[in-house]
């Protein structure tokens, strides 16, 4: 997140979650589950989900997290996840009629991948949702185009999608 100059839009836009109760937090791409071990220390009474094709490489290095002292208030919920199929009914039985607020994608990077999860995510999504992309220069013109219901803010390779208002 510092590498690659996120923190600032980060902060800007997760603010407004800190200290709510009921809060569903998504990460597509976990890698090794380093964010996840950040988010379920920061939201600590949300739901924390992570999404990945793999899931070894979080596996492989849990014990790892937990030896630096990630997870000691709350694990994880762990999910197999194709950024290239259409999840919208996989994420309705999972989510079980709750909303995501905060979703963050890490995954691909590739422009279909990135406008496929969107796709699959949008129907799950709370009226004050934020959705993040990060390290993809470009994709946020192709957003503007499929789903003209965001407002898209854009800076380098992180785009930060919020949901219109009324009368915006």
């Amino acid at each position: 997140m510092l590498h690659h100059g996120y923190a600032d839009m980060y902060a800007k836009h997760l603010k407004k979650y800190l200290g709510r109760d009921k809060l569903v937090l998504a990460e597509i791409g976990i890698l090794k589950g380093n964010g996840l071990a950040m988010w379920c220390d920061l939201f600590k009474s949300a739901r924390i989900l992570g999404f990945d094709i793999d899931l070894s490489h979080t596996f492989n290095n849990m014990e790892n997290l937990k030896a630096l002292g990630a997870f000691k208030n709350k694990q994880p919920e762990l999910n197999e996840f194709d950024q290239y199929a259409d999840n919208k009914a996989y994420l309705a039985e999972i989510l079980n009629g709750q909303k995501i607020n905060i979703c963050i994608d890490d995954g691909c990077h590739t422009d279909e991948a990135i406008l496929t999860t969107i796709a699959s995510v949008l129907p799950h999504l709370a009226e004050d949702a934020v959705y993040i992309i990060e390290d993809n220069r470009h994709v946020h013109m192709k957003i503007a185009e499929q789903f003209p219901m965001f407002v898209i803010e854009h800076t380098g390779q992180i785009t930060v999608l919020t949901f219109k208002t009324k009368g915006s």
